[in-house]
This record gives structure tokens, sequence and C-alpha cells, in this order.
């Protein structure tokens, strides 16, 4: 997988930005990195809930000294709510996450609720910024 081979062939990056289009779960699992990724951006466009959450669960396992995320999620105003709660929930365990970020968050989550009760669903140990 390009991605993978990507991040591995830059052993002392700690920032990555990057549009996951085409670049599937399963890229997470291949990397092999000497020195940790600390921080990474990550663009989905309209995604499916499955599809963030195994995202996420890769992450987690790949990354654990993780410590910032931040999440662009376009086009996602038809997602259910208590969905992509579970899905941020997910990204929320990676082990040294302290920091989630939220950008282009549209008015209302699937017409459920505002971006300030999201941060009161999830709870926890994770700051969360969103930015609508």
């Amino acid at each position: 997988d390009a991605f993978a081979e990507l991040l591995n062939s830059h052993p002392r990056l700690t920032y990555l930005e990057s549009r996951v289009s085409g670049v599937g779960p399963s890229c997470w699992t291949r990397l092999h990195r000497p020195s940790p990724l600390l921080e990474l951006h990550l663009h989905f466009s309209a995604p499916e809930i499955s599809f963030l959450t195994e995202h996420a669960a890769r992450i987690a396992t790949a990354l654990p000294d993780l410590d910032v995320l931040t999440l662009t999620l376009d086009n996602c105003s038809l997602l259910d709510a208590d969905e992509l709660v579970l899905a941020l929930a997910a990204f929320r365990a990676c082990p040294s996450l302290s920091t989630l970020n939220l950008e282009q968050w549209p008015e209302r989550v699937g017409g459920v609720f505002e971006p300030a009760e999201l941060d009161q669903r999830l709870g926890g140990r994770v700051q969360l910024l969103v930015a609508t």
C-alpha cells in the first residue's frame, strides 16, 4: 500500500495531513515506524460510519503515540448521530491521544444534536475541539 510505504519511508515525520480517498483502513496495519507519528489530520468526504470506525480501530493500534488527531468530515450531515458518536469514541481510544479536533462540522449532525452536545455525549479524557 503506497500510503503505508510513504509513512514508513519517512521515519522522522511527526505530522501528516491526508485525504482518506482510496486509502483503506488496512494501511494502518502495515506501518513499521521507528519514531512516533504525533499528529495526524485526516480528511473524510461523505464517510460511511463503518469506514470511520474501522480506521479508528486500526489507528488506535498502529499509532499508540498519537497525541493530536484532526478529522475534517466533509458532507457528513446525513450521518446518524448515535453511530457517529461511536466512531468518534473509537478514535478517542488511541492510548496517547490528548486532543481530537473536528473541522468543517455541519451545524447539526444528522439533525440530532449540535457540536457542543457531542462533547457531552462522548465524555472522557480527550479534549474535543469543534470548528464549524
